[in-house]
């Protein structure tokens, strides 16, 4: 009977049933019991000989915090030391790299096999390696396109396939979020990649699977042969992963990425001193770090100054310490970069906003007409833009307008955005960005009478309204269920285009940073405040409450995304009416000799 113990800190010598054996000794009939025919090579040699995977990873190619973790992880040729693994945190930081290389050293291990009788697996199936991301197609090129672009590089690879491949054979396996290729085979190996960024209950499934698959085809092999690997980056801590974390049996080996720490080989961060960074006097830096409030369920995260101190009933475990390099990714969105590069999953309260307070300080627009208003479908002079008219006044002529709609024709509001690019911002005093900011001046819901639907010609007709004061640089809707409406702008020669901002949370975590730096602003729309404040953020999806609405916020917020999607389109139009204004300005001065006057008119013109 072997030692089945993957603690392989032994001496020189160990007595194993009453016989004194060398570790190598003790190694060499330990794989001879398992099936081996030939040693396997160590990890250490496996990633720095050119023979095996050294053209690639070897002479510190490979980050030294990865491979400190694969030497951990192997203690020698034939152990492993936990086959379940969860690598979480920042993003671009090899965790990918970390996968593939513990997938291909098992490539190694099997073809040192005879076979796995000693396991309790009978031959006549392959034995499979899955690879799972968001879509089949990027499990392929991600992991398996890759791999073997590797294994050209590695003359054991290259000799390996030209020669039929390994004793046992292996075949490997791309899956996606909504497939489950491992039914049916023998799955020695699951990568389960991006998790936190799919379908909270697909992804469960995925893990639940391949646990209960795993355990009851290679239980026996735990210690010896097979992974898990849950592979993801940070998100909030109702992720699927954070979930796995708190309520798993199995005590996988958890492996938190943080940037700073993987990277610090390198010396990119930790390299700026106190007065290296020009940013307001009020940030609380030491040495060449400053300090984050990570959040909690009441407060969410944010940066330690003087004016804003950790409070007493704060708790000091959540304050992070960060190279002066992050500062401005932090101070732009703290959130996302505690996820990409801390590897912090933040605190999730389920609410969009935690704190509303940067939002509700953004609506100052003052609004002329109500949040909602009926139309008469049976009415064709009861026309939106005599409700809105007012608030059309404050749109400047020169600025190209984005409109969207959420459509709701019998049940919900009929929700209208309409926003504009204002100027470009410098985001910082001793920074170069500049960064977009917005207005929206105008958001609606639109109502019908009893027994009515909503009349998507009236919608029609303020459409072309405005286009004749404003060039319209795109409408967008989000139902494919309006084609009529899109054929007849399309006629009108309207760019039309259809946006959601269901299907994923990417506008809504735009429109999150822009209110947070003060790039937005809009309508004092009750309706509009009421909606964005109640809305919930779960499983990568912002939606409404049971009972609540969206449909405004939907309008506003997919108007914005549009102008965002098209900046460039906003920007040519602007420029172009710009010069348009220029050109009539010109001929109104005519014969004028005075420069200073036209001088003075241009720079007017052209002044944000």
């Amino acid at each position: 009977m072997i030692n089945n113990s993957t603690d392989l800190v032994i001496d020189d010598t160990i007595e194993f049933d009453g016989i004194k054996l060398t570790k190598d000794q003790y190694l060499k009939a330990t794989a001879k019991l398992l099936g081996y025919t030939k040693m396997p090579v160590s990890i250490d040699q496996f990633i720095e000989d050119p023979y095996y995977l050294g053209k690639t990873y070897g002479n510190k190619a490979l980050y030294p915090y990865w491979k400190d973790q694969l030497l951990e992880l192997y203690p020698s040729p034939i152990h492993t030391s936990n086959p379940f693994i969860v690598l979480t945190g920042s993003l671009g930081t090899g965790k990918s790299t970390f996968s593939k290389i513990c997938a291909m050293y098992l490539v190694h291990r099997l073809d040192c096999l005879q076979n796995l009788h000693y396991f309790g697996i009978a031959g006549g199936k392959n034995t499979v390696l899955v690879f799972s991301h968001r879509t089949q197609s990027l499990a392929q090129m991600d992991f398996i396109d890759s791999i073997d672009m590797i294994g050209k590089d590695s003359p054991y690879f290259t000799n390996l396939w030209d020669n039929g491949g390994s004793r046992i054979p292996i075949n490997y396996a791309a899956d996606g979020e909504r497939s489950n290729v491992g039914i049916g085979s023998d799955v020695i190996f699951y990568n389960l990649s991006e998790l936190n960024f799919i379908n909270y209950d697909n992804a469960m499934d995925k893990i639940s699977t391949a646990f209960g698959r795993w355990d009851s085809r290679f239980g026996k092999a735990k210690g010896y042969l097979g992974h898990i690997i849950l592979d993801t980056s940070s998100s909030t801590d109702e992720s699927v992963v954070e979930d796995y974390i708190r309520n798993n049996s199995y005590n996988p080996l958890i492996i938190r990425s943080n940037r700073w720490i993987i990277k610090k080989h390198l010396n990119q961060y930790y390299q700026l001193t106190t007065g290296t960074d020009k940013n307001s006097k009020d940030d609380h830096k030491d040495g060449s770090f400053f300090r984050i409030y990570t959040g909690d369920s009441v407060n969410g995260p944010f940066i330690i100054t003087e004016s804003k101190p950790l409070k007493l009933l704060m708790d000091p475990d959540r304050v992070l310490e960060c190279p002066l390099e992050s500062y401005a990714n932090f101070k732009l969105d703290i959130v996302k970069s505690l996820q990409d590069e801390a590897g912090i999953s933040t605190t999730s309260t389920g609410k969009y906003l935690d704190d509303p307070t940067n939002f509700l300080s953004c609506c100052v627009i003052p609004q002329a007409h109500k949040d909602v208003f009926k139309v008469s479908e049976k009415n064709r002079n009861d026309r939106i833009i005599d409700y809105i008219h007012e608030s059309v006044k404050l749109i400047p002529t020169d600025k190209p307008i984005f409109i969207h709609a959420d459509i709701g024709v019998t049940s919900d509001y009929f929700g209208v955005g309409i926003s504009y690019f204002d100027k470009m911002v410098r985001f910082d005093p001793g920074s170069d960005l500049l960064l977009p900011s917005y207005v929206t001046p105008i958001a609606f819901s639109m109502d019908r009478n009893e027994g009515e639907e909503t009349s998507i010609m009236h919608f029609e007709d303020l459409v072309l309204e405005l286009r004749k004061s404003f060039n319209l640089g795109c409408f967008t809707y989000d139902s494919f269920g309006s084609r009529q409406l899109k054929q007849d702008l399309e006629r009108e020669g309207i760019p039309v285009r259809y946006l959601s901002v269901d299907r994923t949370d990417a506008a809504y975590l735009y429109f999150k940073m822009l209110v947070n730096n003060g790039l937005w602003k809009g309508p004092d729309n009750s309706l509009l405040k009421y909606e964005i404040t109640n809305l919930k953020h779960t499983n990568g999806i912002v939606d409404h409450k049971v009972g609540f609405s969206k449909d405004i916020s939907d309008a506003v917020i997919g108007s914005i995304y549009s102008c965002y999607e098209m900046i460039d389109v906003a920007s040519e139009l602007l420029g172009n009416n710009k010069i348009d204004k220029q050109n009539a300005l010109l001929m109104m001065v005519g014969g004028n000799k005075d420069t200073e006057i036209i001088e003075n008119a241009l720079k007017n013109l052209f002044k944000y």
